[in-house]
């Protein structure tokens, strides 16, 4: 058998065999061949991943197979947890679930969960007082696809979370206390490993800690805390605890409760209600502190501040309302009017009884009952009650935390991103809209991200008549919207006046005697100024081949674009055509879709690529105004205005390449000042960029 195929069938058999070791020893006190040689208090120098090397048959080549296989096993793990908040998600997850347990063998016990989040240290502790770990299951918690709580209807049961901490990150600090016994050990360098291809890095085996050293699990009858600790290493994520800009405690439980499992999502009651305690230090060494009972996810109608109504006390007061509609909604009592948030639950019955969602199709509707369907909706009256959140909330104003969409939940957690609600109609209302639909049992991948697609577009449906039924009562919304006043007050309006004739004097945009010329009288000054004055280029012919999909939103990407090049007229030429393309292109030529971005600065760009805001590798086309490059992040620039680097050029009118180290893919960026400027004095301009990018190609 070829090494490939080699590799394959043990790596299905190494999945195969770790996700069955939780359930054997369940069922039958299973013990694992390497666990059996220790003793119930050392686990010193004892390798999460051994268990597998009992399969080899003890040749060189064979172990070098189940190595290799091991390794691929753990990155399909990783590479399935691509969110900044996982380091988070995962420990939070298996702490309630231990509370959980707990709760359910004992009537009196009070759940209690702990978190300290040190930005000073680079640390983040999750500390339980649940059934903690036998000596089994500390052994084994890390290995891959292993779950002791398969069949016991907790949020988590893949068994591939705490392989994420383990590997995913360079230091993790595990300690239990169970049935008066505790264990603690330390596991070092697991990202190193994972990510060495020549197995230069040995692989990690824990380190039994001589101490416990733990007051707070001290003080409870059994628990267990976690610690990872931040290691400055590439790959691991985030690179910084600081990152989203939260500094305190309040802010930290507001973004668990929105983003994590913390924010439980429990649409049908439920009796389980921990206690949950953040500490957090700020790197100046600051420790602040809050706590709650029963911590909730951050449905829209707790913003504070908000005058928020449910729909079924809407729709009770105009059934006792006698009348046409029309009289109905000129009689509601005042209480009902001047909304700014509308707001309420489905289950799964009252859910197949709205206007719209009685017409699903048989398969749809059994969905909804096969999977306990529940829902959430909330609409606000303006999009300025989001923003204000986000900005009064005081974190980095480029994450909006808490906004517009379709979020799908399963286990009682929020899972993946938010998603675009497809509307058919009312589309400016899309983003007015925050739906919630609940799976029970949904299932989705490894790391809690996607869910099948008969599911998605089911919540897809249900969010799309959820928000139509809302938009129904929109005239008991506050008038306009709640926007702020179109008119400003005059003086205001005078400054605005002068500021922009004052622009335009300072940073005039001609075009005269090079191209047609645009409408567009000043240069621009925001993102939506590069995308009005790119496509008045394109119409006024200077830009060529590129065509636009429809403007349907979606929450990543700007826009979506193809190539149509006729003919060789758009083919590169120093003289003639000196924004053509290259002529390796086969003309006529039609491109596949392509992901097209807009910004203000190339800058943005790339801070939003070390946010995972957005993915390089997803994204062919930029349209800047200018590019400060202050930030950079390992991108290479090169310029076609230069000499005859012309010939390159895919994207008509490109006028830069952008590269990024070791990833084989390329994007083509037009900038849009240094084409003007080259387009107005091609000699000058190209002297220019050789000194701009000599230290960037």
């Amino acid at each position: 058998m070829p090494d490939t195929y080699r590799h394959q069938a043990l790596l299905e058999k190494i999945v195969f065999l770790s996700s069955n070791i939780g359930e054997q020893h369940a069922r039958m006190n299973f013990c694992l061949p390497s666990l059996c040689a220790m003793n119930t208090t050392s686990i010193d120098g004892y390798d999460p991943l051994s268990f597998f090397e009992s399969h080899a048959n003890g040749s060189a080549n064979s172990n070098h197979i189940y190595e290799t296989a091991i390794k691929g096993n753990v990155l399909n793990i990783l590479k399935s947890y691509t969110g900044f908040f996982d380091i988070l998600c995962e420990p939070i997850q298996n702490a309630l679930d231990a509370c959980e347990k707990q709760w359910r063998l004992d009537s009196t016990y009070v759940p209690k969960i702990r978190i300290e989040i040190s930005i000073q240290e680079q640390t983040v502790e999750v500390l339980d007082n649940g059934t903690g770990m036998t000596a089994t299951q500390f052994a084994h918690c890390f290995t891959p696809n292993v779950s002791y709580k398969k069949g016991e209807r907790l949020r988590g049961q893949k068994g591939v979370g705490a392989t994420f901490l383990a590997y995913g990150f360079n230091y993790v600090q595990l300690k239990t206390k169970c049935d008066g016994e505790r264990r603690a050990a330390i596991l070092r360098q697991g990202r190193q490993w994972a990510e060495d291809g020549n197995n230069f890095v040995p692989r990690p085996k824990l380190e039994e800690l001589k101490t416990f050293n733990c007051d707070w699990l001290d003080r409870q009858v059994s628990g267990t805390s976690i610690l990872i600790k931040l290691t400055s290493s590439t790959n691991e994520k985030p690179k910084d605890l600081g990152w989203c800009g939260a500094t305190n405690a309040e802010q930290w439980m507001t973004l668990l409760r929105i983003l994590t499992p913390l924010g439980g999502i429990y649409i049908e009651h439920s009796e389980f209600k921990p206690t949950v305690e953040i500490s957090v230090t700020d790197r100046s060494g600051t420790q602040t502190g809050t706590s709650i009972v029963n911590p909730e996810y951050f449905y829209v109608h707790d913003i504070d501040g908000v005058r928020s109504v449910d729909l079924s006390s809407i729709r009770d007061a105009l059934s006792s309302i006698d009348g046409d509609p029309a009289h109905k909604a000129s009689r509601i009592p005042d209480r009902f009017k001047n909304i700014e948030c509308l707001w309420d639950f489905w289950d799964a019955k009252t859910l197949l009884s709205e206007k719209g969602l009685d017409k699903l199709n048989d398969e749809q509707k059994a969905l909804i009952e096969q999977h306990c369907v529940t829902v959430y909706g909330g609409f606000v009256s303006t999009l300025d009650i989001f923003d204000a959140f986000n900005r009064k909330l005081g974190v980095n104003e480029r994450f909006k935390y808490l906004r517009g969409g379709l979020q799908l939940a399963t286990d009682s957690m929020p899972q993946g991103e938010l998603l675009v609600i497809p509307l058919k109609r009312y589309i400016g209302y899309q983003r007015n809209a925050h739906i919630v639909v609940h799976f029970k049992d949904g299932n989705p991948d490894l790391g809690r991200k996607v869910f099948q697609p008969e599911l998605r577009a089911l919540a897809e449906e249900i969010a799309e008549k959820i928000t139509n039924v809302f938009i129904t009562y929109r005239n008991l919304l506050k008038p306009d919207s709640g926007a702020i006043p179109t008119l400003l007050p005059d003086k205001e309006l005078h400054v605005w006046k002068r500021a922009q004739e004052d622009w335009r004097d300072k940073h005039p945009l001609n075009l005269t005697g090079t191209w047609p010329t645009t409408s567009y009288i000043s240069a621009p000054q925001e993102e939506q100024d590069v995308i009005a004055l790119y496509h008045q280029l394109i119409g006024a012919g200077l830009i060529r081949g590129i065509n636009f999909y429809g403007s349907k939103v979606n929450e990543r990407y700007d826009a979506l674009v193809e190539m149509n090049y006729s003919d060789d007229t758009v083919q590169y030429h120093p003289a003639s055509c000196p924004l053509g393309v290259t002529s390796a292109i086969d003309f006529p030529y039609n491109s596949e879709p392509k992901i097209l971005e807009y910004k203000f600065d190339l800058d943005a760009l790339f801070r939003d690529f070390d946010a995972s805001i957005k993915f390089a590798k997803h994204v062919d086309f930029i349209v800047c105004w200018k590019a400060s490059l202050q930030v950079k992040n390992g991108f290479s620039i090169h310029s076609y205005l230069v000499d005859d680097q012309g010939v390159r050029r895919v994207f008509y009118g490109a006028t830069h390449r952008l590269e990024q180290a070791g990833s084989g893919h390329f994007m083509e960026v037009v900038i849009l000042e240094e084409l003007l400027n080259y387009l107005a004095n091609k000699t000058q301009e190209s002297a220019n960029q050789k000194v701009k990018y000599r230290l960037y190609d």
